[in-house]
């Protein structure tokens, strides 16, 4: 069954969208998560492996193909590759969870750290 040009579209929405919150998290913090706290590193494995997944489903899903054997054979290269990337950074985002009791503990501190107090004059 050929996919739909509708549901082509619709895969590259889904991967723009999923590449441009990657980037926003990799830049910066969203929802208060601490960048570098184990839900900040999971999120960002896990939102790589999504794209990555996307990627390889389009691939899979085109119809036209060079003809020629050596291109085909680098083509299901890449592929194979990129299939084992996303399951790698899944691997790597169920160790990072799998090592905290419970999603605030993995988020890190919600707080901001207090502002240190300037130290108080002796009294003469």
């Amino acid at each position: 069954m050929p996919l739909l040009p509708s549901e082509r579209a619709a895969l590259e929405r889904a991967l723009l969208a999923i590449e441009s919150v990657l980037a926003r998290t990799v830049s910066g913090t969203p929802s208060g998560i601490q960048q570098g706290a184990p839900a900040h590193e999971a999120l960002t494995a896990g939102l790589a492996a999504a794209a990555a997944l996307v990627d390889v489903s389009q691939t899979l899903l085109r119809t036209s193909h060079d003809p020629s054997p050596a291109v085909l054979l680098e083509e299901w290269r890449t592929l194979v590759a990129h299939t084992q990337v996303a399951g790698q950074r899944v691997q790597r985002m169920v160790r990072l969870l799998a090592g905290e009791k419970h999603i605030a503990a993995a988020q890190g501190p919600l707080l901001p750290p207090r502002p240190l107090r300037a130290p108080r004059s002796p009294r003469g």
